[in-house]
């Protein structure tokens, strides 16, 4: 499973901050409009704090049309914007689990029941 085969599936990364902060706080639900995902409580040291989530453009040469990456940002600055993965990586870690790019994708692939791509999807 690559990164981005797990963004893809995803929402570009929305799911998985969403499902972060559901591990922690389970009936809060994220509200999206447009590319702006709102303040969010805090799902890495769980203690009333909140984090921004948007959806960042990234424009790609010979497209047309901007790829998304969710970003998460953290007002009073207690971790550097990043994206999903490296808000995972930080909660894992808050939580004693130092775990390599590859495991983290594992787990968040098993956690949000995300199969491995088909060859098929490999080939494009």
């Amino acid at each position: 499973m690559t990164k981005e085969y797990l963004l893809s599936k995803t929402l570009n990364g929305v799911d998985i901050i969403q499902h972060l902060i559901r591990k922690e706080f389970p009936d809060y639900v994220m509200r999206i409009s447009g590319t702006d995902c709102g303040q969010c409580p805090d799902p890495v040291w769980a203690d009333g704090s909140i984090i921004e989530v948007s959806m960042d453009r990234i424009p790609i040469e010979g497209r047309r049309l901007p790829e998304y990456r969710a970003r998460f940002h953290y007002p009073d600055g207690q971790l550097l914007d990043g994206d999903a993965l490296a808000l995972a990586t930080a909660y894992y870690h808050e939580r004693g689990e130092d775990l390599t790019q590859e495991q983290l994708i594992a787990r968040l692939a098993e956690e949000l029941y995300i199969k491995e791509p088909s060859s098929f999807h490999l080939l494009k």
